[in-house]
C-alpha cells in the first residue's frame, strides 16, 4: 500500500515537470533505495546530475547526499557544475549546481578552489533570488565553498 502511494505521488510531480524529469521519477525514483544506487553508480556525471536536480525538484526530503557521490565518482563535477551555475535562471538549479560546486571544492580542491570565477558566480547567482528564504538558503551553502582550503 505504501509502494502505491509512493508511486501515485511521484506520478503526479512527474505530471508537472519536464519530460526528462518524468522520466527520472518513474525510471529512477520509483526503484528501492538500493536498486537506485546500483542504477546510479552505472550513469554518467550529465544523467547522475538529472537525476540529482529532479530529486532536489520533486522528492522530499531532496537527495542531498547525491551531491557528495558525484563529486567523489567525477573528476570534473565541479567545472561541470560550475558550468550549471553559470548558465542557470531556474533558483532550483542554482541550489542543486551550488551544492555539487561545494562538494567537489571539498573533494577537488585544486580543481576550482584558486579559479576567482567560481566565487564571482556564486556572489552573483546568490543575488538573483526572488524569494529571501531561498537565498538564505543558498548563501548558507556557499559558505561551505572551499572552506578549510588555504585558510578559507
Amino acid at each position: 500500500m505504501v509502494r502505491v502511494i509512493a508511486s501515485l505521488f511521484i506520478l503526479s510531480a512527474a505530471s508537472s515537470c519536464g519530460q526528462k524529469c518524468q522520466v527520472e521519477l518513474e525510471t529512477f525514483y520509483a526503484h528501492p533505495a538500493e536498486t537506485r544506487m546500483s542504477l546510479f553508480q552505472i550513469m554518467d556525471l550529465s544523467e547522475q546530475y538529472m537525476v540529482y536536480l529532479c530529486g532536489m525538484r520533486y522528492v522530499h526530503p531532496p537527495p542531498v547526499g547525491l551531491s557528495h557521490y558525484i563529486a567523489a565518482k567525477n573528476q570534473h563535477a565541479g567545472l561541470f557544475a560550475l558550468e550549471r551555475l553559470k548558465q542557470s535562471s531556474d533558483p532550483v538549479e542554482r541550489l542543486a549546481a551550488l551544492g555539487l560546486l561545494v562538494e567537489a571544492s571539498k573533494l577537488n580542491p585544486e580543481q576550482i578552489c584558486h579559479r576567482s570565477d567560481v566565487g564571482q558566480t556564486i556572489r552573483a547567482k546568490g543575488k538573483q533570488f526572488a524569494r529571501a528564504d531561498l537565498r538564505a538558503e543558498y548563501e548558507e551553502v556557499a559558505k561551505g565553498y572551499c572552506s578549510g582550503v588555504d585558510g578559507r
